[in-house]
């Protein structure tokens, strides 16, 4: 199995986890694994220690496409079932820290009077081991929070930037259209010299020098 299809099935897996709100335990019941195996699915530097069996289970469910509390687990299959420990008898005068006396207790042995007495304890609560093995929800809010406030930022600065441009498109359309109503009135302006300075050809708004001309012009 290839990695980007391991990394396919555990981004799924995690996924349904968070949605379907399962502690690590109760997903290893439904695909009938070892919990250790899901724990290991969540961090890729294990992926190598788990079996080619737990990858091949989370494959038949990955594609499925059903919800982990859904999955069929095949008829005939054996369930995993933990091994549970035996309690290992401590030598004569010495007393380890703790001892397992079984799956649903740990004792504690002290000597009392020349006499070995079992102190039971309650058993502690397994909702904060899966709890440790869970992704840390906490930072990946947090890097969320950084990206979308790194998006509002960048929005920002991009509508500002356009807001600019579209100030510097207005001005110099401005400027264009007051350029284009100068050249209109020097247009202007020469057409009305041009018309004021032409000689009419009946004599009287002619120029001087032109009549003077046609004078000498004639009597020669």
């Amino acid at each position: 199995m290839t990695d980007q299809r391991k990394k396919e099935i555990a981004d799924h897996y995690m996924e349904a986890t968070n949605r379907e709100e399962l502690r690590t335990r109760e997903a290893a019941r439904y695909l009938n694994l070892n919990p250790c195996y899901l724990s290991m699915v969540k961090t890729e530097r294990h992926w190598s220690s788990m079996s080619q069996a737990a990858w091949d289970r989370l494959g038949e469910w990955h594609e499925s496409r059903c919800k982990i509390s859904e999955f069929v687990i095949p008829e005939g299959e054996e369930i995993f079932k933990k091994p549970e420990r035996k309690p290992s008898l401590p030598e004569e005068g010495t007393v380890p820290e703790n001892y397992s006396t079984g799956s649903a207790a740990a004792a504690k042995v002290i000597k009392k009077k020349g006499r070995k007495k079992l102190v039971k304890k309650e058993p502690q609560s397994s909702f904060a081991e899966d709890r440790s093995t869970e992704p840390d929800i906490i930072d990946r809010v947090k890097a969320l929070e950084i990206k979308v406030t790194e998006l509002n930022l960048k929005n920002t600065l991009l509508l500002k930037e356009i807001e600019s441009l579209k100030e510097s498109a207005d001005a110099r359309i401005e400027g264009l259209l007051v350029l284009e109503k100068d050249n209109n009135n020097q247009i202007e302006d020469i057409k009305s010299s041009i018309n004021t300075n032409k000689v009419k050809s009946n004599g009287k708004d002619r120029h001087p020098r032109v009549v003077f001309f046609q004078r000498n012009y004639y009597k020669s």
